[in-house]
This record gives structure tokens, C-alpha cells and sequence, in this order.
């Protein structure tokens, strides 16, 4: 099956229950409606992005901040159902655009080094591992592996 995802900003606050059961679904210390809410507060620095099927269901979502010269990958997450059927490389993939359109120099972001699927996607899309914060994760607690893409280098996709 062919699927495509259109993905949109999400500017105002219609969408965030779909954000919030996706995230409950994704992380054993999910993002609340609140913290969802303070993204969109700062559309200078912050940006929420969903990926939408045809028929308009929000199936995963990214949250981006421009912090200097950098985009700072906060989460990103994809619906059970849709994992595995290309979302959250289409997610990044747009955030790899924004980042050449806000004049980012990187793409930075944590991930669990236990995340193995996340780690393969990110490397396919040209992120190196440069560092670890210890403990960095709850619940269980767990090392980050810090990951950093250059923009100057081609999508490997």
C-alpha cells in the first residue's frame, strides 16, 4: 500500500487531544494538553507539526524549536497503528526542510539509546551520534544518545 502524508503546522488548539493520546500511547512520560498548549504560545521559536492522512486524521506529530542556529527536535511521535508505514520519516523529512528554510545550520535532538528503530531512521537521514547525556530519561531511567544531523549534508533518503 502506497501512503502519503501531508504534514501541517498545527497553529492552534482543535488538534492537541489527538497529540496528547498519541503521545500517552508513545512515551512512559508523555507530554500533558498544557505543555502542548505552551508550544504554541511561541510560533516565533516553536513549531508543532502533524502528519495527516488523506481523509484528515493526525497519525503522528513533531515538535521543533529554532534555537539560534539549530532546530531542537523535542519529541516525535507516531500512532501504534501507523509505526512502521513511513510517518515519522515524512515528519522528518519536513523538519529537515524547515530547518534549510530558517537558516539552521543542525538538526539536534536525545533519543533513548534502548530506541533502536529510532536510531536506524535517524541515521538514515544522516544524524550522527555525538554525545550521551547519563540518565537523562524516567521511567525507566535510561541514558539519551545525542544525535546531530548537519544541514550542509545531502538527505540520504
Amino acid at each position: 500500500m502506497n501512503e502519503s502524508w501531508d504534514i501541517v503546522r498545527i497553529v492552534d488548539d482543535a488538534s492537541l487531544d489527538v497529540l496528547v493520546e498519541i503521545n500517552n500511547q508513545s512515551f512512559t512520560h508523555p507530554w500533558t494538553r498544557a505543555m502542548f498548549l505552551e508550544e504554541l504560545k511561541r510560533p516565533e521559536k516553536s513549531y508543532l507539526l502533524a502528519a495527516v492522512t488523506t481523509s484528515g486524521v493526525i497519525v503522528g506529530y513533531c515538535s521543533v524549536w529554532i534555537v539560534v542556529d539549530h532546530l531542537q527536535i523535542n519529541s516525535v511521535a507516531v500512532c501504534l497503528k501507523y509505526r512502521g508505514r513511513g510517518v515519522g520519516l515524512a515528519l522528518l523529512n519536513t523538519v529537515v526542510g524547515l530547518g534549510g528554510q530558517l537558516g539552521a545550520a543542525n538538526i539536534l535532538l536525545e533519543v533513548r539509546r534502548s530506541n533502536r528503530a529510532a536510531r536506524a531512521l535517524y541515521r538514515r537521514l544522516a544524524f550522527r551520534e555525538t554525545g550521551q547525556r547519563e540518565a537523562y530519561y524516567t521511567q525507566p531511567v535510561e541514558d539519551a544518545v545525542i544525535l546531530n544531523r548537519s544541514l550542509e549534508s545531502p538527505n540520504s533518503v
